[in-house]
């Protein structure tokens, strides 16, 4: 049932200042210690193309200023049409006062929160939940605001829900007594 609520880095030589590279991992980087360089603006922009997560950034109103492009395919809105909005008006409205909660908290404390499930609103109506994490860098000179990276989770939320019913039922059959009970599906399945 969904209730709302619930690598190492180092400076590229040559990057934009405030930029990071990752430190290269694994196999391919045996035995190196130096940083990865800064690869450009076309290499960071086809990396943040192919991510399938909905990453945003938000002033400390709430106010969208950066969305990445995958707000498209997840939740059907252009980046552009909500650049400039309340991140908090994509948040289904019973999910809305816990959103502007943990806004504040991270705000407040000045260091990322646990990713929350929330429910966002598409753009044609439909609720998508979103596992949402924040990351408060208002005071780093290249992002200025609340980084926001929201994973889909809608579909393991509806079988959670769906398990959750099952097991409910279950447990309520087996409450109702000693009468047989013979549950058939007319699929045979």
């Amino acid at each position: 049932m969904f209730e709302p609520g619930r690598g190492s880095e180092a400076t590229g030589a040559g990057a934009p200042e405030g930029a990071r590279a990752l430190r290269p991992v694994g196999p391919a980087a045996a035995g190196r210690s130096e940083a990865a360089p800064w690869r450009g603006e076309a290499w960071s922009e086809a990396i943040v193309r192919s991510i399938s997560d909905v990453v945003a950034v938000a002033d400390r109103d709430t106010v969208l200023t950066w969305v990445s492009p995958s707000a498209e395919a997840r939740l059907g809105y252009r980046p552009e049409a909500v650049l400039g909005r309340s991140c908090l008006e994509l948040v289904h409205p019973d999910d809305v006062a816990h959103a502007a909660r943990e806004w504040e908290e991270v705000t407040a404390r000045g260091e990322q929160g646990m990713p929350t499930a929330y429910r966002l609103v598409a753009a044609d109506g439909s609720e998508r939940v979103m596992n949402v994490s924040a990351a408060p860098l208002f005071d780093h000179p290249s992002v200025q605001g609340m980084i926001l990276t929201c994973s889909d989770i809608t579909d393991l939320a509806r079988a959670q829900a769906q398990l959750h019913h099952s097991e409910r039922w279950a447990q309520r059959l087996v409450q109702g007594g000693s009468d047989l009970v013979v549950v058939a599906d007319p699929e045979e399945r």
